[in-house]
């Protein structure tokens, strides 16, 4: 890092004049470090914004990473996908402490520059991320990053108290990896709670291992399974957006070099990495950079396939009342899969997960060949929410913000809505702006619905009216030790009393003076690398080449 950008030799004060002055504008919460309060920093850039606007309101992934600072305060990264399918940063939260309280904070200043709440959230494990997204978004769902399920199972079942550990346990572990892997891919919970089941009369020989997935694996099931998230999540199960950012972050961004100052860490955020995000989006645009993983275009061309293979005379409609229809298997002969485009449901391996299939794909095609047959979605959802009022499949939870339990009629699932917040919990919604549970609600209780979208807060200007409020009491402040030092100054002596009290003012600023502008550094490391991901593949680089080198 170049020098000149210091504001100042003490870290803690060049960060503060950075954050108060040269980049305000991106700052969305400041509180200084105090022995009350601990630091929180909150930076978002406009770019950022607008990618939280457009990509926020399905899945938005949250992680932390440390070795950014010598004081060990961790980075927090909330990230979304775009529409390429590359990970983009749409906040950095930088605090003192880990603590549920202090993270709960930072995400009550952030919340304000969301729209609308999105579906979910993907962190790992953290119970203090979990508890602290609960409390500021009751309305998301918290996911488990599956990579870090799956890590946490082969660490705990490596411990000798596991009882399956050693290398004569190998074939045990590799059927417990299994089981999980069959847990994670149940598509409904009653799938989740026989596999469950299963895997404890399996396993009933080492009870420790069973009472570990009892009490940290069995009751969270919906957050790490697929039957909690048979939704739009991007169709992503891990962190690995975020994990792909550090990795770039420390070791392009940062060189490889352990960075020491906190000033440092909010310029390279807000100014490399941005300009680094804006170039690729540019690119991403201009069609120089793809993503192999982006399936889109695969199950657009596998729907068209189905259309022009004559699959309009093929498909029957189940009832006359309701748009669901029975789509026959391309690949297995006999097979039909139910399909309901008003509830974004498919009976397919993939539809009936939540994901986007050819299938229904394919009826969205088939309206510009029979409008009739297949009209478009709108009609298909007031004649679903008819059904379901006609049927009294729903239930009112609470008249005062309009909630409202709506049952499928194509699953066992119940969905929640509520036409106050135009929210739903279906999975049409996840994929629309729009469903037949929320027709249903803004019906039942006489509502309709704005089309305009939802203005966030302006928290970079209440950011401005604190730092503004802060400086004019700064200036009234010293206004009046001016007027006091000129008082004293024109006295011969100065009593006593007010000898003593100058002193103690004296003390109390310089201990104040420590306590603020000091951050306290932790790092025992004093080396400048970071250290490499795979430190043994050098060690074993350098034992090839010495054996090159005898021969």
């Amino acid at each position: 890092m170049l020098r000149r950008n210091h504001l100042d030799k003490d870290d803690a004060i060049s960060s503060a004049k950075l954050l108060t002055s040269h980049c305000k504008e991106h700052v969305v919460f400041f509180q200084p470090f105090s022995p009350e309060n601990d630091l929180i920093i909150i930076l978002q850039t406009p770019t950022m914004r607008d990618g939280l606007h457009r990509h926020g309101k399905n899945i938005v992934f949250m992680d932390a990473t440390y070795c950014t600072n010598q004081y060990n305060f961790p980075l927090f990264t909330l990230a979304v996908k775009d529409e390429y399918g590359h990970g983009v940063p749409i906040a950095y939260m930088i605090t003192s402490s880990e603590k549920q309280a202090t993270l709960e904070l930072a995400l009550q200043k952030l919340r304000h520059t969301f729209l609308t709440p999105p579906r979910c959230f993907m962190v790992d494990k953290d119970l203090c991320e979990i508890n602290g997204l609960r409390a500021v978004f009751p309305e998301s769902d918290v996911l488990l990053c599956w990579y870090h399920v799956m890590q946490a199972v082969v660490r705990w079942i490596s411990k000798t108290e596991s009882g399956v550990s050693g290398f004569s346990n190998g074939d045990i572990k590799k059927d417990i990896i299994s089981f999980f892997s069959k847990l994670k891919s149940c598509a409904t919970r009653h799938d989740f709670e026989t596999m469950a089941k299963l895997f404890q009369n399996r396993f009933e020989e080492f009870p420790a291992l069973c009472t570990y997935f009892r009490d940290h694996w069995l009751g969270i099931g919906d957050m790490w399974s697929d039957f909690g998230r048979c939704y739009n999540h991007a169709g992503s199960d891990t962190n690995n957006l975020v994990e792909r950012f550090f990795h770039r972050l420390k070791y392009q961004f940062l060189g490889g070099l352990r960075n020491r100052r906190l000033d440092d860490l909010i310029n390279v955020l807000l100014k490399k990495t941005d300009g680094y995000f804006q170039v690729i989006h540019g690119l991403q645009s201009a069609g120089r950079i793809k993503n192999a993983s982006m399936k889109s275009d695969d199950i657009h061309t596998s729907a068209c396939r189905l259309v022009e293979k004559g699959w309009i005379d093929r498909i029957d409609r189940i009832s006359q009342e309701m748009y669901i229809y029975n789509v026959p298997s391309e690949q297995t002969h006999g097979l039909s899969y139910k399909v309901c485009p008003s509830e974004s449901f498919c009976s397919c391996p993939e539809g009936i997960r939540g994901r986007k299939c050819k299938h229904l794909v394919a009826l969205g095609l088939l309206n510009e060949l029979d409008a009739e047959k297949f009209p478009n979605l709108n009609c298909q959802m007031n004649a679903h929410a008819s059904m379901i009022k006609q049927k009294k499949l729903y239930s009112v939870l609470c008249f005062d913000t309009k909630e409202v339990d709506v049952q499928s009629l194509c699953s066992e699932r119940t969905f929640h809505t509520s036409a106050t917040t135009f929210l739903c919990t279906c999975c049409t919604y996840s994929y629309n702006d729009n469903c037949a549970c929320l027709l249903l609600a803004c019906e039942l209780f006489d509502v309709t619905r704005t089309t305009t979208t939802p203005t966030p807060c302006k928290v970079n200007t209440l950011f401005h009216l604190n730092v503004n409020t802060a400086v004019d009491c700064t200036a009234t402040v010293l206004e009046k030790l001016n007027k006091i030092l000129e008082t004293v100054q024109e006295w011969q002596t100065v009593p006593q009393p007010i000898q003593q009290q100058i002193e103690k003012l004296h003390d109390t600023v310089t201990n104040a003076n420590r306590a603020v502008h000091t951050f306290p550094a932790v790092t025992s490391d004093v080396t400048r690398k970071i250290k490499p991901l795979f430190p043994h593949r050098s060690k074993n680089i350098k034992r090839k080449y010495r054996k090159h080198i005898h021969k």
